[in-house]
């Protein structure tokens, strides 16, 4: 788990141009508009639950590595 919701995002940020996002993010529930508001900064956070965020975090690092 990582510490704060920037750090999602900049990770999420980082494997964006290697995995198709739609992908997992379908596999995970969270909506992608949702995702894609949470991506532009903070002021978003709320979007997107700690929970979605860990599952989505998870299931990416299970596949790149």
């Amino acid at each position: 788990m990582l510490n704060s919701k920037t750090d999602y995002r900049s990770y999420f940020a980082s494997v964006w141009d290697y995995v198709k996002m739609s992908y997992f993010l379908k596999q995970c529930h969270v909506n992608q508009p949702n995702f894609s508001r949470f991506m532009k900064g903070s002021e978003y956070d709320y979007l997107i639950s700690w929970d979605k965020l860990e599952n989505l975090y998870q299931e990416i690092s299970k596949k790149i590595t």
